[in-house]
């Protein structure tokens, strides 16, 4: 039903319209007359009205000089072609202006059609009147509880503010009205509610600036003219030009926004000119980035081939020694070149004779047949002795070899070579390392399992009549029997006494009690018989030795005698060692000497029988104790005395009487295998990790964490480094990235402002700077360490690219340092635990759109950001982490980077992450309302298996966001690995003690309160949710004490499982994270 009433305009909201009226009817006999000049007609209606509410519509009317009349006008408003009204006017002259209103109210809601009638007053010269009729009008009559355009607001709440209730952002400004007044705050009539020249929306998801402050920072610079990014746009440039005003690179070229308005390139496209080099490696390689063809001569600058000079990514201003390789390439491939100065190295190290500087790794894409690798040093390393020469690391050998064909100039301080392949290379003061090979080591005699073999050995002791006078302590007894007593129980020995004939008083056994007996035995009368006493000696070996056994002779004489030298071809025939021991000056010196160099033995001398002692002894060091191995490490006491070589030259010496030297859970045998190689007469000892050094290569992770919790086999453990094998997860003699680096990163992410200091220098800034500028807040904040133990942690990593928010905690952040081979992206959470609120910043800030929408455009930010580096730095291993959101755009970035083939792309580690949400996440606490429709994830990959050797959720048994993963089950998920293995215990609390019933309780009460919350407004939803936990709750915990008893119990959990998300808790776990 349609009432009326004349009253004033109750609705604020007026939309002006013109109306030139126009005539409908013609004469009354019908016939076609000539239409008059029409008077100006103007109506004005709202668009909206409520229901039963009055609304006006005004009419002005103007005449024309040529009209009068007596009549005057009538006017009829017709609502829904129904006739409703009428106005009258008497007497009009020429040139009249009439204005009057009708005043109406419709009772049903919906589009309704307006429009006025009009009997014209007759002309002076004419006997007749004309009518006509409006323009038809819509008016919509709105349900004042009702949301018309799904802002949130409901229709009265919107005309009570004078926004359009037809239109969901009435100033145009991005944002819905709803938005502006329940989340923002922000005049919904106004796209700058602040007037500083930014649209709300710009401030709110753009610069992050607030909408409501003219000057957010209070540092006296308009928003609009900050540059918030440091690239020499202010925001309101970026605005008109469309660049985005967070990064200093929009499209992660290589080029500034600001560059690339210079250089006329696209600041949205990667290869402005589609030549298969990024903007910003053109003008590194002398191309013009606006010409696919830069010469004209038909090739694309991508495709053409140019000698390229690589240097080191880190350029190390303190470093006594620096490489570069020159190589022609294909253009579009330069950028695979990359020479790396190699940090936490456990071969290539200080420890090198010889040494001069650090090694450099030398990789590229390119395929070559020749390149020109150069070192220079700094001429405080000159000296009287010195003679620079580079080597190159034969990783699969595990060895050091100078290599072919290089020049050293004194004169600039360089050594060139020529190579046709990469890998690492090391300049050495060359003299000095070649000296240091000199020194002899002897190698063990192993068997076919690469186990030291047990040894036979048999003492052939003369037994003449001189030994009366020469021993007549029996000095040579004891000696040998002391010999005796250093063999191992697997060893076996046998006693032959020799004068004029020789004899065997024991044959060859274990039994050492026996082989003592025999010994004291031998009696001293008779001749010399020298090939007696050595063929009988051979003759046992040869009639009951074993073939895994070492084989040797000691023969010991104190006179000269029968000869041939027949037996030495015997000797060497069964593989058997003659030791020679002379006693006194009556011994034939010099056969001895010729028996044992022939035999592979050493020739002893002593000048009495006092001397005996020793000989025999420095006998057993060179047989007997060359086995020996008094701490059961697996090193012999030789070897541990006189020193065990890697393939490096470094000479590395043990205790022979402590199994552990370096004290690290390690055998020294565990950490160096007896097992050698040799090169040009150079022998050398398979290393698995210094057995002087608790954490060889200075990652923070001990030798025994690398080698023996992740080995079975930690003897066998060479084989790690060979290029034919499968690397363990951790390599003790290399720099790993670690759970504890993980920690530290994810912890440094919420340092204010990386992204400045990564501007200062044109390619890199030591880490170890930058946490020492920031160390105030380091030292204040919530952090587990102080800033000088990050520092030392974190010693030799370098900040190489950083985005950050600047101006909000919950804008995106990322970081990217290198160390060695290795580069580690980390993305920043939303907050410090310290201030992180479940209720506020999570569920209905951040997970705003990752709950709703599974998606948010710190998500693209994220993967631009890893693609840029992986494209950046093709041969360097990325490592991803991240905690809170910043582990769950680590996710993203890694799916990313795997699912685009990023060869480079190793494995991602996060800490409490936010999950992937299912569909009917939210119904699961009552919510009717889907979730994740527009995943940036496949959410049938996300819940999958697919990525589970690749990403590594680690987690609080108490984290917030654990919680929510948890009693969400099927509807919450995270990329990759988590579960029981991954979570570790916060209090000994699970989600079991968690009342989740509790918010799902919430809802359906709220809801029954006030109504369903619905999908229509997926933002208004969001707010509801906020409000039934906040504002609801607490007014109904003031009446209802079981309730309150509920909440209170409940807002302590919610504390405990707010300070569970601080990565702190993690540390104490560093050993079990994977």
């Amino acid at each position: 039903m349609i009432n009326l009433k004349n009253r004033n305009l109750l609705i604020i909201i007026l939309l002006v319209l013109t109306t030139i009226f126009h005539p409908l009817s013609t004469s009354a006999q019908g016939k076609t007359k000539e239409t008059p000049n029409i008077p100006n007609t103007t109506i004005k209606l709202p668009v909206n009205a409520s229901i039963d509410k009055e609304f006006d519509i005004n009419v002005i009317y103007q005449n024309v000089p040529s009209y009068s009349g007596n009549k005057g006008l009538v006017a009829t408003l017709l609502i829904d072609n129904t006739e409703l009204d009428h106005y009258t006017f008497g007497n009009l002259k020429p040139n009249d202006r009439i204005e009057f209103n009708f005043t109406s109210k419709i009772s049903e809601s919906g589009d309704h059609k307006v429009k006025v009638r009009i009997l014209w007053p007759k002309p002076s010269s004419e006997n007749r009147r004309y009518v006509s009729e409006s323009e038809e009008y819509i008016i919509k009559v709105l349900d004042p509880m009702s949301d018309s355009d799904g802002d949130g607001l409901t229709d009265q709440e919107k005309m009570n503010l004078g926004t359009n209730p037809s239109i969901s952002d009435t100033d145009q400004d991005g944002l819905s009205d709803g938005e502006e007044v329940l989340m923002y705050k922000t005049n919904p009539l106004k796209s700058d509610t602040d007037d500083d020249r930014l649209p709300d929306q710009y401030e709110i998801f753009a610069t992050g600036t607030d909408p409501l402050i003219i000057d957010s920072d209070k540092n006296g610079i308009n928003d609009s003219e900050e540059d918030m990014d440091r690239d020499n746009l202010s925001n309101i440039k970026e605005l008109e030009i469309g660049t985005d005003p967070n990064l200093y690179d929009t499209d992660f070229d290589g080029l500034s926004d600001s560059d690339e308005l210079n250089q006329k390139t696209n600041p949205f496209e990667y290869d402005t000119d589609n030549d298969k080099l990024s903007d910003g490696e053109e003008g590194d390689l002398g191309f013009n980035p606006t010409l696919t063809d830069t010469d004209g001569n038909g090739i694309i600058d991508g495709d053409e081939v140019i000698p390229v000079t690589t240097v080191p990514i880190i350029e190390d201003s303190e470093s006594m020694v620096n490489a570069r390789v020159t190589l022609n390439t294909i253009a579009s491939e330069a950028s695979t070149t990359t020479v790396t100065g190699l940090k936490g190295n456990g071969i290539l190290n200080e420890k090198i004779p010889g040494y001069l500087g650090e090694a450099y790794e030398f990789e590229t894409d390119v395929q070559f047949s020749e390149a020109t690798i150069v070192f220079s040093y700094d001429s405080s390393l000159i000296s009287e002795d010195f003679e620079p020469k580079i080597y190159y690391f034969n990783e699969e050998e595990q060895r050091l070899e100078e290599i072919n064909n290089q020049v050293h100039d004194p004169n600039s301080r360089t050594v060139t070579g020529t190579v046709n392949h990469f890998s690492k290379y090391i300049l050495l003061n060359g003299k000095e390392y070649e000296k240091a090979w000199e020194k002899d080591i002897r190698p063990p005699d192993l068997d076919q399992n690469g186990q030291i073999k047990n040894i036979e050995v048999v003492f052939s002791i003369d037994s003449s009549g001189s030994m009366s006078w020469m021993d007549p302590y029996d000095l040579r007894k004891q000696a040998t029997k002391d010999f005796v007593e250093k063999l191992s129980d697997a060893d076996r020995a046998a006693v032959v006494d020799f004068d004029d004939t020789a004899k065997i008083l024991v044959h060859l056994t274990t039994n050492k009690q026996e082989i003592k007996a025999a010994i004291d035995s031998i009696d001293d009368s008779g001749g010399t018989n020298l090939y007696n006493g050595v063929k009988v000696a051979i003759d046992e070996i040869v009639a009951n030795g074993k073939t895994d056994h070492s084989k040797y002779i000691i023969f010991l004489t104190d006179g000269d005698g029968s000869w041939n030298d027949s037996v030495l071809q015997l000797a060497n025939e069964n593989k058997i060692s003659i030791y020679t021991v002379g006693l006194g000056n009556g011994v034939n010196k010099t056969l001895l000497e010729k028996i044992a160099t022939t035999t592979g033995g050493k020739y002893f001398f002593a000048t009495d029988a006092n001397k005996l002692e020793e000989a025999l002894k420095n006998t057993a060091g060179d047989t007997v104790d060359y086995t020996l191995d008094d701490d059961k490490d697996g090193i012999p006491n030789y070897l541990e005395i006189e020193g065990i070589r890697n393939g490096a030259g470094t000479l590395f010496k043990t205790d022979p009487n402590n199994s552990d030297t370096d004290g690290d859970g390690l055998l020294d045998g565990e950490e160096i295998s007896v097992q050698y190689k040799s090169l040009e007469n150079k022998i050398y000892f398979t290393m698995i990790s210094d057995p002087t050094m608790i954490d060889t290569d200075g990652d923070g992770l001990s030798d025994f964490n690398e080698v023996r919790q992740n080995n079975s086999d930690p003897i066998n453990l060479f084989l790690i480094n060979s290029v034919s094998s499968q690397r363990s997860k951790y390599d003790p003699l290399v720099y790993d990235f670690t759970p504890e680096h993980a920690l530290m990163l994810s912890e440094l992410s919420y340092v204010d402002d990386l992204e400045s200091m990564s501007r200062t220098q044109s390619k890199s800034i030591d880490f170890k700077n930058v946490i020492y500028t920031k160390r105030a807040q380091i030292n204040n904040g919530n952090f587990h360490y102080e800033s000088d133990t990050y520092g030392n942690k974190l010693d030799d990593w370098y900040l190489i690219k950083a985005e950050d928010s600047n101006w909000i905690d919950s804008g995106f952040g990322a970081f990217a340092v290198l160390h060695g081979d290795k580069i580690v992206i980390t993305f920043r959470g939303s907050d410090n635990a310290a201030s992180l609120n479940l209720i506020n910043d999570w569920l209905f800030g951040n997970l705003k759109g990752i709950l709703l929408e599974g998606n948010s455009m710190q998500a693209t930010y994220a993967k631009k950001f890893a693609e840029s580096i992986a494209k950046k730095y093709p041969n360097k291993k990325i490592f991803i982490n991240g905690h809170s959101l910043g582990g769950w755009l680590a996710q993203v970035a890694s799916y990313h980077l795997e699912n685009n083939n990023f060869r480079n792309y190793q494995y991602t580690r996060t800490f409490n992450a936010a999950p992937f949400f299912g569909t009917n996440a939210l119904q699961k606490i009552g919510v009717n309302i889907d979730t994740s429709v527009n995943p940036v994830i496949p959410l049938k990959i996300a819940a999958s298996s697919k990525y589970d050797d690749k990403i590594f959720n680690n987690a609080m048994s108490f984290d917030i966001l654990y919680l929510l993963d948890h009693h969400l089950n099927e509807d919450a998920f995270k990329l990759g690995a988590e579960g029981s293995d991954l979570t570790f215990y916060y209090k000994d609390l699970t989600p079991a003690d968690f009342d989740f019933q509790y918010l799902v309780d919430l809802i359906r009460d709220y809801e029954e309160a006030k109504g369903e919350i619905l999908e229509k407004n997926r933002a208004k939803a969001i707010i509801e949710i906020g409000l039934a936990y906040t504002g609801y709750a607490s007014s109904r915990a003031e009446y209802d004490q079981n309730f309150s008893n509920r909440k209170n119990a409940f807002d302590e959990s919610i504390k405990e499982a707010n300070h569970a998300h601080s990565l702190v808790h993690f540390y104490k776990y560093l050993d079990d994270i994977k």
